[in-house]
């Protein structure tokens, strides 16, 4: 009796072993850039306070900075610094995925309905996703333009 051949060994699973064992530096650089973004955030929503039944804008402001950083952020990312694993993850990811916040925009938003502010509620939810485009597509562009260089 002969035995039979094992299968060989799939070339992409040393591959997934190796991701597997660096993602904690990953892991942790999301971490750092989520609370640097939170803290953030906090210290916008102490600045700008909302009183009942105002507008929030404190949630405006950091989802349109946000929007704008991450515009331009990824913008350099792409086109003018050199490709860096940290970076995504930390500022993209991290810092302005925590700084800002879909989910506080909408209870913002349904609390203004709740109160009978419905028109506020809309200006809201309309005003912000518009600017929040608009940041990202200016930031985007001012990260994009070129650096001019002195000629000799």
């Amino acid at each position: 009796m002969t035995a039979e051949p094992r299968p060989a060994a799939s070339p992409f699973a040393t591959r997934t072993a190796r991701r597997r064992q660096r993602r904690w530096d990953l892991i942790a650089g999301v971490g750092l850039g989520g609370t640097l973004g939170t803290l953030a955030r906090y210290e916008l929503s102490v600045a700008l306070p909302t009183s009942k039944g105002g507008f929030p804008w404190a949630i405006l402001v950091v989802n349109v900075l946000g929007a704008l950083l991450l515009g331009a952020i990824t913008t350099l990312g792409v086109e003018r610094w050199p490709a860096t694993r940290y970076m995504r993850p930390v500022v993209g990811i991290g810092f302005c995925g925590s700084l800002t916040t879909f989910s506080t925009w909408m209870v913002g938003a349904t609390q203004l309905v709740d109160q009978h502010h419905v028109i506020i509620a809309v200006g809201y939810v309309v005003g912000t996703l518009v600017a929040g485009l608009a940041a990202l597509y200016v930031g985007a562009m001012c990260a994009g333009i070129p650096i001019r260089k002195e000629q000799p």
